[in-house]
């Protein structure tokens, strides 16, 4: 079978798209319920070999993902929405994840922190000659990186304690 696929790359949304589908496939083979326990998911998952770690992550952030409402309107379809919202499970202790936030946004982002509390943090721009010398320097090539929310008039983050060593 393997003879009939060409030696072709396949990208990262390739990739997901046929990881996806073969799940699929896979549990449409057998019946395996509506509901599963943890353990039951973990185990499903040592079968098709991922590893526990990422499987209680990913639970993880199942067990805490918020609907997100869709799109609508003309003008959010044409300019896209005022806010942006972004949801993931990381690893280590709430301090850890802020000092790191904190590291980020002033290091790789035109952002200082406008306001903290334990567990919240915004970001407001950098102004003056600061963030004018870092602009120039990225637009001449100087830079690492573009600076991504350099149109963002606040960041906020919020850092909340799931189970031992994970965050949200």
């Amino acid at each position: 079978m393997t003879d009939l696929v060409p030696a072709r790359r396949i990208d990262r949304d390739a990739l997901e798209r046929i990881i996806q589908r073969a799940a699929e496939l896979q549990t449409a083979e057998r019946e395996i319920g509506e509901n599963l326990t943890p353990t039951e998911v973990l185990a499903l998952g040592k079968e098709v070999g991922i590893p526990d770690r990422y499987l209680q992550q990913a639970m993880l952030e199942e067990q805490t993902r918020r609907p997100t409402a869709p799109i609508s309107g003309i003008m959010n379809r044409l300019a896209g929405p005022l806010a942006v919202t972004a949801e993931r499970v990381v690893r280590g202790s709430t301090d850890d994840v802020e000092a790191a936030l904190t590291r980020w946004m002033e290091q790789n982002e035109l952002l200082t922190v406008q306001r903290q509390q334990r567990g919240w943090i915004t970001w407001e721009p950098v102004g003056g000659f600061q963030a004018a010398v870092r602009r120039s320097s990225a637009a001449l090539g100087g830079g690492k990186h573009p600076f991504m929310l350099s149109k963002a008039s606040v960041v906020s983050a919020t850092v909340t304690a799931l189970e031992e060593g994970y965050c949200l």
